[in-house]
């Protein structure tokens, strides 16, 4: 397989499916720069090269994503269960969801607007058919996105509800390859005054 293939046979999936209890409203539709918290995420997922988003949201909360993506190839994966399960079930269920010709997945949660596109990049030029789990290391703290092979969606798909992507990654521990990034990992907007500091940091850049 060259790399352009396995390239190819690549997708994003977003976690889109939280509650926002902290942030007050529902953040991902926030403004961020020129398009929304959503919409950040998914356009370092297209620059870095990822050329097919799944996004995986709730029943009762649809994600943004602004009129001029409409020529993206972006997919939308219903979570049923978003009120009552926690972040595992969305990615059980987006996992399930994608099509046969997808061996990667790169997962993302949607409420990491500052994930940049060489970053992404980069951990698709570290895929080899050989490769099974790949995760980003910013100044060694694990990030996201994180990339899983086909082969090991098995092993998540029949984890118990109530355990976590922890339990996923810990098993597979000696099959992790890390990537290393000389910056700080992408941070969640879980409050207000997440999303009102990370403005004023990205207007300083």
């Amino acid at each position: 397989m060259s790399q352009n293939d396995i390239k190819n046979s690549c997708c994003g999936l977003i976690l889109a499916a939280g509650r926002s209890t902290r942030m007050g409203t529902f953040k991902l539709n926030l403004p961020w720069g020129d398009t929304t918290v959503l919409g950040s995420v998914v356009r370092s997922l297209f620059k870095g090269g990822i050329s097919r988003i799944f996004v995986v949201h709730s029943s009762n909360r649809m994600p943004e994503v602004p009129s001029s993506f409409s020529g993206l190839n972006i997919n939308w994966i219903e979570n049923l269960e978003a009120d009552t399960e926690e972040m595992l079930v969305s990615i059980q269920t987006g996992i399930i969801a994608l099509p046969a010709d997808v061996d990667y997945v790169f997962i993302c949660l949607g409420d990491q607007p500052t994930i940049r596109p060489e970053v992404v990049t980069t951990l698709i030029n570290e895929l080899s058919p050989e490769t099974l789990l790949v995760i980003p290391s910013y100044r060694m703290r694990r990030g996201h996105p994180w990339v899983v092979k086909r082969d090991l969606w098995p092993e998540i798909t029949r984890l118990d509800k109530d355990m976590t992507v922890r339990s996923f990654i810990d098993k597979w521990a000696d099959k992790i390859h890390y990537v290393s990034f000389d910056m700080e990992r992408p941070e969640d907007l879980d409050t207000p005054d997440d999303y009102k500091r990370l403005q004023e940091e990205k207007g300083k850049t």
